[in-house]
């Protein structure tokens, strides 16, 4: 499991090295397979300070700049227009870009080059990571106070991530908060809690839930939020789900996807106006019966695999994944938040059928704490 540290020091408050923590949770029990650091992903990226440029001697589309990095200045050639005192982001003499692309100080028309301006794609980022940048211009910063700094430290990805090896019989800790415990038990530190308080009334819109089988859904609760837009998740929660994994969706699905990582408990959001009847009914799924899962891909189902369906077709495949039919889009305005418990041996079995894996899977193949959803659902 990815942990970045700034995540758990949400809930412990320490003042260790990467390494010091890694050791702490190593004598608990918990191997660090790796310790990986953002601002090192592509190294020789900095920020500098264009002070002069002119045309290139041999090339009418191509500008020579002269380039402040904060130690030095050197010499860049771009093919991007340049008016003169723009704070960029330079990959210099030896940096190693996405797919592997190697920057090497060499002459370019018969005039030295010793580094190239960069976008975000080729430091594997993109307009979604961060805000006020073009897609298809080079990274574009505003203070001079930057000048000299790593380029990822500008931008704000500067985590240190422990990749820890949660083993089978430690599933209660597949998730920062409860990793932040047991940190905080060797650290003889306390816990900040989380704070479940919340301002509601109560909605017009009903929702009928019918769990036929509590045998396969021990749990199952939901809860209908509306006047709901959809757009992009903060830079907090963003920056937060790419150093785990994850790619940013809106910022619905990333809530489900954040509370996953933070509380170990899969969770799912259903477009409210897209569930047939506005009825859910958690069940065995029938032989043959079809769904579309969110990647995509139709899958026959048999009676032993469980479903969450409406009225009148799957819109889910329980502790698994969403349907398409069902899942949250750019004009969703009401939607329901799903938390539920499912028993880890047909989770795993069906996961293992289908060959369909997932977050979420890897949960339930652990098993669940029953208290987690109300929690997560809070």
């Amino acid at each position: 499991m990815l942990v970045p540290i700034s995540w758990l020091k949400e809930f412990v408050s320490f003042n260790l090295s990467a390494e010091e923590v890694a050791e702490k949770f190593t004598s608990i029990g918990f191997e660090v397979e790796n310790i990986i650091y953002q601002n090192k992903l592509h190294n020789n990226v900095v920020v500098g300070e264009v002070v002069e440029f002119s045309k290139h001697p041999n090339a009418d589309k191509l500008t020579v700049c002269k380039i402040n990095i904060g130690n030095k200045i050197i010499q860049v050639i771009t093919n991007v227009k340049i008016l003169g005192g723009e704070i960029v982001a330079v990959a210099l003499d030896g940096a190693v870009l996405s797919q592997n692309f190697k920057i090497k100080a060499g002459d370019l028309r018969g005039v030295l080059s010793e580094g190239m301006l960069c976008g975000l794609k080729e430091i594997s980022l993109s307009t979604d990571d961060v805000d006020n940048q073009l897609a298809d211009d080079i990274i574009r910063f505003k203070s001079k106070e930057l000048i000299g700094d790593n380029v990822f430290d500008a931008l704000g990805y500067n985590d240190t991530i422990l990749d820890i090896s949660i083993t089978a019989n430690r599933g209660d800790c597949n998730s920062v908060y409860r990793l932040a415990h047991e940190l905080a038990v060797v650290l003889r530190k306390p816990v900040k809690e989380i704070d479940l308080t919340f301002n509601t009334k109560r909605s017009g819109l009903l929702l009928d839930v019918e769990n036929s089988n509590k045998e396969i859904c021990p749990r199952y609760m939901a809860n209908i939020v509306e006047n709901v837009k959809i757009k992009k998740s903060s830079k907090k929660i963003i920056r937060r789900l790419r150093a785990v994994g994850i790619s940013p969706i809106n910022n619905i699905v990333d809530l489900t996807n954040y509370i996953l990582f933070e509380l170990g408990q899969p969770m799912h959001a259903f477009d409210y106006d897209n569930i047939q009847e506005h009825k859910i009914v958690v069940r065995n799924a029938q032989n043959k019966e079809k769904v579309v899962l969110l990647n995509n891909i139709e899958y026959e189902l048999s009676d032993s695999d469980i479903v969450i369906s409406d009225a009148n077709r799957p819109i889910a495949l329980a502790g698994i994944m969403g349907g398409t039919n069902s899942c949250i889009n750019e004009s969703t305005e009401r939607f329901v938040f799903e938390s539920a418990n499912f028993p880890r041996d047909l989770i795993r079995k069906t996961s293992k059928r289908l060959n369909v894996r997932s977050d979420s899977s890897a949960r339930f193949e652990k098993s669940l704490d029953y208290s987690l959803q109300e929690i997560a659902l809070k």
